[in-house]
């Protein structure tokens, strides 16, 4: 299980207009904080002893060994960083209202991800 607190942020506090174009008033830095990081990561690993592989001539032995990984088990979108939209272009929109120019949107970590490994230690 991991958790940690959520990273700090500079966000706008307002915005002031100039020719009607609006510019963000930044008064604190990392003032604000994004939400709480958690996630569960599970795996296991098996390391059969069949599965070595001798190598009498080089008086070595090969082992090998299977994992299987199953990374954000309860498929938590965790909030990463806060990216800035300019006219609603990055995320579908076409509005070119000038209160829409600057609109925050969260990029978050994978959720649920499988992952299957094989192992050989020489």
């Amino acid at each position: 299980f991991f958790y940690s607190t959520g990273r700090p942020v500079t966000l706008p506090e307002s915005y002031y207009y100039i020719s009607n174009m609006p510019f963000p008033y930044w008064e604190g830095r990392n003032k604000y904080r994004l939400p709480d990081y958690h996630r569960l990561d599970f795996g296991i690993i098996y390391e059969p002893d069949f599965l070595a592989i001798n190598l009498k001539k080089f008086n070595k032995e090969i082992n090998t060994g299977i994992e299987v990984s199953f990374y954000n088990v309860y498929d938590r979108r965790n909030v990463h960083t806060i990216n800035y939209s300019t006219g609603g272009s990055e995320k579908g929109g076409g509005s070119n209202d000038a209160t829409h120019v600057y609109e925050p949107y969260g990029i978050s970590t994978y959720g649920f991800m499988p992952s299957f490994n094989i192992n050989i230690q020489y």
